[in-house]
């Protein structure tokens, strides 16, 4: 890592620091930009460039409390042996799992962001920057089967997985907006059957 590199880190890390420390001591609401920079020892502008709002920071906070959503989808396309059904079927149930804990949450970071974050779009737009799911997770786990012959050469890999993931931000949708709670199973069947109703008709292999 360059010395610029260590130095903008070292920066966001006394950002972060200050924001935890001054919401220890006093509501959300009432902790401004202009009082983090302060207690960071940075000027106001410094600050803006990183974090241009207060949300801003709120978020990456929280985006250290749940780097585990991450580290679970990078298992999951590590530990691949083949099984393509199953590892995306893997896929799509740590992102709805994921969503559950913010419909029900507990931490007292996601409580106050879910004051701020109040409807439904809101939070799956909040879902989606947190967890770093996209097209990646999905695409990795296609290209590993196209890699190794159990998908079709020809099979848009692209697409496919950016269908994959439409279909999984729907689950999230629904799973936010259900009344039934601690539970996703009923949308993780129904996209799990999505999945395989996409992909089968493209490998190569019954893997059944």
């Amino acid at each position: 890592m360059s010395l610029r590199e260590r130095k903008k880190q070292k920066t966001q890390q006394a950002i972060l620091e200050a924001a935890k420390s001054l919401i220890e001591r006093e509501e959300f609401e009432s902790v401004t930009t202009r009082l983090i920079a302060e207690t960071a020892d940075i000027s106001y502008q410094t600050l803006y460039n990183y974090f241009p709002s207060k949300n801003d920071i709120l978020i990456e906070l929280l985006k250290e409390k749940l780097v585990g959503s991450e580290e679970t989808y990078q298992r999951i396309i590590r530990t691949f042996s083949g099984d393509v059904l199953d590892s995306l079927q893997q896929l799509n149930r740590s992102r709805l799992e994921f969503a559950l804990v913010y419909r029900n949450p507990v931490d007292e970071y996601i409580n106050m962001t879910m004051k701020i974050f109040t409807t439904a779009y809101q939070k799956l737009n909040l879902i989606e920057s947190l967890d770093q799911f996209g097209v990646e997770q999905y695409q990795a786990i296609l290209a590993l089967a196209r890699g190794i012959r159990l998908l079709q050469e020809n099979t848009d890999i692209q697409l496919m997985a950016h269908t994959l993931q439409i279909i999984s931000t729907y689950g999230v949708q629904s799973v936010l907006m259900s009344e039934v709670r601690d539970d996703a199973s009923i949308f993780l069947d129904a996209l799990n059957q999505q999945t395989e109703q996409l992909v089968k008709p493209y490998l190569l292999k019954d893997l059944n």
